[in-house]
């Protein structure tokens, strides 16, 4: 009987021994690409918020731009609805700047201090050049952001 139990565990512990090792290194490595899918959305999701609030802080400054070159006047209404909008975008990406360097690029990080810098600078006494600055520099920052952004996420 003996020689019958050792046949059988000839037989059955490496088929054993190699089912383990596979189970587990299948599940480790779904693991793995399960991490990093989801870290690859998360920073993908970084990055269009980014986008989409300097797209926003864009329109806002062509806007002025435009009205600046000889449109129409808004009303006080207007004035105070774009005011608002203004102001909430802006506050939405001082917090994405604040939390970028998380889930985007280090060169990310650097276009959005380089651009905060850029609209320091355009600060000037002559109203249109400095809304003609800060079309510039976001118009600037909207395209290197989605340059990095293609590079960084295909990288993944």
């Amino acid at each position: 009987m003996s020689e019958l139990l050792v046949d059988i565990l000839k037989t059955i512990v490496p088929s054993l021994v190699v089912a383990i090792t596979t189970a587990f290194l299948t599940v480790r490595l779904s693991l793995r690409r399960f991490h990093a899918e989801r870290w690859w959305e998360r920073k993908e999701a970084a990055y269009s918020s980014l986008i989409d609030v300097v797209h926003r802080l864009k329109e806002y400054a062509r806007h002025h731009y435009e009205r600046e070159l000889g449109g129409e006047d808004p009303t006080e209404e207007e004035k105070e609805t774009i005011e608002n909008q203004w102001k909430k975008t802006n506050a939405e990406y001082r917090r994405l700047r604040d939390l970028a360097s998380f889930h985007v690029s280090a060169e990310t990080v650097e276009i959005l201090q380089r651009y905060d810098e850029q609209k320091s600078l355009a600060r000037s006494d002559d109203i249109f050049e400095w809304i003609e600055k800060d079309l510039e520099a976001t118009t600037h920052c909207l395209e290197a952001l989605i340059t990095d952004a293609r590079r960084d996420l295909r990288a993944q």
